[in-house]
């Protein structure tokens, strides 16, 4: 930051002085995200809170990797500075902003279901990946805050992910220091059975677990809303997986916008709420029955239950 210029990762250069805040997308602890226009440019610019300095090094420290900029289901990531007594990050606008206020709004198809889903998980797979050699070596990284709020929609419908301020490296030795910060993290809602209990083992492993059943909210919330059934009037999509979604028509409409167990505890339950319902109940997700009379639906509902049980050894109920 030179002068009140910023150079992006792409090259271009701005001046932050002519920065015009147009609305704020998002707000969560560690600070709050607006939709900016520098120039004729729109970019997303993350805020930090005056106690954010922590999640903005770690988010800067993660996005200085080489494979994580390159990769597409990751968010495109633009540039960090400190201006005006503020910690800040801009990332690429994206008008569809995140899974979780798309999901609000709008239903989508199965084929557009499959999409958010599979795109999601290879960026999981992707950040999960230990890369020891080559050009571009990457540690295994574990988001330890995955929900739907964080991942965000791309104009196609692909999904990429965001906000890596708890973030963790694990090297290659496979275990994690103690001195790091391995307390119960992340947004309690998504926090695994095991985390809640204060069971997690000190491993790589066991913290890829963690990301693995919050993936699985995700996926429920995405089947939540997604029409099961409904005639896919897409084009240009080929393979069986397309012929079975064109050769059916509408029969289910999905259910208002929910997150996952808010019809049992509500919006904003405690902690211990949480505990209660699903590491000592060892209550899931309810699946709704329209999810199990389509081929497709019933084989993403059964990947969803194994990286449930994957993780706790139960798998969900039936019922979204």
């Amino acid at each position: 930051l030179i002068g009140g210029e910023v150079t992006l990762s792409d090259g271009t250069r701005l001046k932050l002085t002519e920065m015009e805040i147009t609305e704020k997308i998002a707000e969560g602890r560690f600070g709050q995200v607006y939709k900016a226009k520098i120039g004729d440019r729109f970019l997303a610019v993350k805020q930090f809170v005056d106690n954010g300095e922590d999640s903005w090094t770690n988010e800067m420290d993660i996005h200085s990797m080489k494979s994580i900029s390159k990769n597409d289901c990751i968010a495109e990531f633009l540039g960090g500075f400190y201006f005006e007594k503020k910690y800040m990050l801009l990332i690429k606008f994206y008008s569809k902003c995140s899974l979780f206020d798309y999901l609000k709004e709008n239903t989508v198809t199965l084929l557009q279901s499959l999409r958010m889903i599979s795109s999601m998980l290879c960026g999981l797979a992707f950040l999960h990946e230990e890369i020891p050699n080559g050009l571009d070596p990457k540690p295994t990284i574990v988001h330890r805050d995955l929900k739907s709020k964080n991942i965000l929609v791309r104009d196609d419908l692909s999904t990429c992910i965001t906000d890596f301020g708890l973030a963790l490296k694990c090297e290659s030795s496979k275990t994690i220091s103690p001195g790091q910060n391995l307390l119960q993290v992340g947004t309690r809602r998504y926090m695994s059975p095991e985390v809640l209990e204060g069971a997690t083992e000190f491993t790589s492993f066991a913290f890829q677990q963690i990301d693995v059943y919050a993936a699985a909210l995700v996926i429920w919330e995405v089947l939540s809303r997604t029409c099961i059934n409904e005639e896919n009037k897409e084009e240009n999509v080929e393979n069986k997986l397309t012929e079975n979604c064109e050769n059916i028509r509408l029969t289910s409409t999905p259910p208002p916008f929910m997150l996952p167990y808010e019809a049992e505890i509500g919006t904003n339950p405690s902690l211990s709420q949480i505990r209660e319902h699903v590491a000592l109940r060892k209550c899931r997700p309810r699946v709704r029955p329209a999810l199990m009379d389509n081929e497709i639906s019933t084989c993403i509902v059964r990947t969803m239950s194994e990286m449930i049980a994957e993780s706790h050894h139960h798998v969900p109920e039936t019922g979204v």
